[in-house]
This record gives structure tokens, C-alpha cells and sequence, in this order.
């Protein structure tokens, strides 16, 4: 399958180049299991007591392929600045649409709130962040954060929600409202939402980040690629948000074409890592009081 493949992809990654060591690491903690189908996110956190802030990071893929190994090298650079890392998997199309699978990504925003202490994390210093989908993903829970179209995955008992204090996106789709010429006809996202824009409109709709827009959002940070296909997509973003008064900020990476976040020796990627730690320490180094 797709899924075994690339997944064979994702676990080289980390063995063609180790990435950096880090105090602590958990591996495959199941945070949810929505219909039986046991979710999983890897956590590693600095050496002390804390509390450190912290990042949700969701992998790219095409909401259909791919896996959280395929970014323990940027989870583990985050984590040695000082911020402990959830890294998750979720659940893929087609077996379910892009609306569960924000279901997931919300629902272990809410996991890590929960759990927060046990990883020496703050909850009240919550970041989320995603390259490709996985940017899309990251995007819908900050924009879209308590919205009752979305069931999280995950509940909280103490009523924690998936409201985060910042965003990242890294090369990510925000519109899927406006489509490209051939959308209909393209399996690729009946796959994915489950149904064509005629049939069901409303989760396009839904799903969408330009839906959301508004003055009073998280700030973002949106990074990609000079040399991306999704280019044209984040320019776009970054300028929706800027119209509406949102706080964003944008940075495009010299040079760089999509995948370059995974391989976490290069110096773009290394490079966009570090902004995103900039960007991370503005919003959250304080004593989230």
C-alpha cells in the first residue's frame, strides 16, 4: 500500500542522518482511538523541571501518506530550544475524510493539554505547527479552534480545549473553495473529502482556513518555499490574513521546493527551523501569566 511505503520512507529519514539527541523521548503514545483505530504521537522534552512551553507538530502527505518519523528531526531541534514536542500521527483518507482527520489533530491539541504536566509542559503555552497537510491541519485548529462542525477525537475531562496561542504553517493548502479548474473532476479530492464540492459542499467549505478569517486570530508565522508548488497558496494566505487585520507574519525560504522540512541536516531546513524557534520564543518565552 501507499501508506506502507512511504511509511518505510518516513523511518529512513531518521536513519540516514541521526537527528540531534535529546533528554527525554516517548515513542508511540496512543492519545485517542476514534472507532478502534489507535492513535499514536511520539513526545521528547528538555532536561529540568519546566514548565516548557509547547508545539503540536503534524506530518505532510497529502492528508493520505506519510508519518510523524518523518519529522523527529525537526521535533527533536524544537525540543533541545526549549519547548517539549508532541509529534503525531492521525488517521488518513479515504478511509476517513479531511474532517476527521482535523477531528484527530484537534483532539491531540487537547491530549497534550491533558498530559501536559507529565511531559513538564505548560498548557497554557500551546503552539501548533504542520508542514504541507500537515500545515493545512495546523491552520484549522487555530483558526478553527472551537468550531461545533469539528468533534475532536479526544476529549478532556478538566475541559481543556484546542485553542493555541500561535500557528505555523509550513507550505500549506488554505482554500479549498476556489479549487483549480479540473477540481470536480479530480478523484484525488472526492478521496479526501468523501464527496465531490456538488454533493457536499459544505465540508469544503468547512474545511477551508480562508472561512475563517478574521481580525482576532492566533498570530501566524508562514513559511515556504521559494521554488514550492504550494507558493501561490501561502502568498495568498499570508496576504487574507494581512487584509483582515490578523496577525502574520510571512517567510519564504531561498531556494527551497516542498519536502525540504524533512531532511533536517540541510541548511534550508535548518534555516526555517530556526525561524520557527524565533517565532515560537516571541510568543511563548514569557511566564504565560
Amino acid at each position: 500500500s501507499v501508506n506502507r511505503m512511504s511509511t518505510q520512507v518516513d523511518d529512513l529519514v531518521p536513519l540516514i542522518r541521526p537527528p540531534e539527541k535529546v533528554a527525554h523521548y516517548a515513542r508511540d503514545v496512543v492519545y485517542a482511538a476514534p472507532n478502534g483505530h489507535q492513535l499514536t504521537l511520539d513526545v521528547s522534552w528538555p532536561e529540568g523541571s519546566g514548565p516548557f512551553p509547547m508545539l503540536v507538530w503534524i506530518h505532510g502527505g497529502s492528508w493520505e501518506q506519510f508519518s510523524k518519523e518523518a519529522n523527529e528531526g525537526l521535533a527533536r531541534y524544537v525540543t533541545n530550544r526549549g519547548y517539549v514536542v508532541f509529534n503525531i500521527n492521525y488517521r488518513m483518507a479515504p478511509e476517513v475524510t479531511v474532517r476527521e482527520i482535523v477531528n484527530d489533530a484537534m483532539g491531540a491539541v487537547i491530549w497534550a493539554k491533558d498530559h501536559a504536566t507529565e511531559y513538564h509542559g505548560d498548557p497554557k503555552r500551546v503552539a501548533v505547527a504542520g508542514h504541507s497537510a500537515g500545515a493545512h491541519l495546523a491552520t484549522m485548529i487555530a483558526v478553527a479552534a472551537n468550531d461545533p462542525y469539528f468533534t475532536p477525537s479526544y476529549t478532556s475531562a478538566t475541559g481543556n480545549d484546542c485553542r493555541v496561542v500561535c500557528a505555523i504553517p509550513v507550505s500549506g493548502v488554505y482554500d479549498f473553495i476556489k479549487g483549480s479548474p479540473d477540481f470536480d473532476e479530480d478523484e484525488a479530492w472526492t478521496r479526501r473529502f468523501g464527496a465531490t464540492r456538488q454533493q457536499d459542499p459544505e465540508i469544503y467549505q468547512k474545511c477551508s482556513p480562508v472561512s475563517y478569517v478574521r481580525p482576532d486570530l492566533p498570530p501566524f508565522m508562514v513559511i515556504w518555499g521559494e521554488k514550492d508548488f504550494l507558493r501561490p497558496d501561502n502568498e495568498e494566505w499570508v496576504a487574507a490574513l494581512k487584509a483582515a487585520g490578523a496577525p502574520v507574519q510571512g517567510y519564504m525560504v531561498p531556494g527551497a521546493e516542498h519536502v525540504w522540512p524533512t531532511w533536517h541536516w540541510s541548511k534550508k531546513a535548518i534555516e526555517s527551523y530556526s525561524i520557527m524557534v524565533a517565532f515560537l520564543n516571541e510568543q511563548l518565552q514569557g511566564d504565560g501569566k
